[in-house]
């Protein structure tokens, strides 16, 4: 779970995203603002469906690594039943289009 919270506290979770390509900033804000609402609606498909095949999670606390979507899905799915009113909640500071599959965010999330 550890690893889960840590997650919820990098927007850089969007490099990961499984996109066909992002025309511009408002893509990217509004991908995040539908992760956003799957994971407070405990939506565990939606909240996947974000997440590539291949997605790493490096926990910013310990350095721990998850690997792949169900990995992770499982660190979500134990967050969830352990803290059922768990929420998030985003705020984007800047964003750069890399390419038109790749974006990095710069922000800060808060779970509680």
């Amino acid at each position: 779970m550890k690893a889960f919270i840590s997650l919820a506290a990098s927007l850089a979770f969007l490099l990961s995203l499984p996109n066909t390509g992002w025309s511009d900033e408002a893509a990217v804000r509004q991908t995040l603002e539908k992760y956003i609402a799957a994971f407070n609606s405990k939506d565990l498909k939606a909240v996947a469906s974000t997440w590539a095949a291949n997605g790493v999670h490096i926990d910013r606390e310990s350095g721990a690594r998850t690997e792949g979507r169900d990995a992770i899905m499982a660190d979500i799915k134990s967050a969830f039943e352990q803290q059922p009113a768990l929420r998030l909640a985003g705020r984007i500071d800047q964003i750069r289009l890399l390419k038109s599959d790749v974006a990095t965010v710069e922000g800060e999330t808060s779970v509680g």
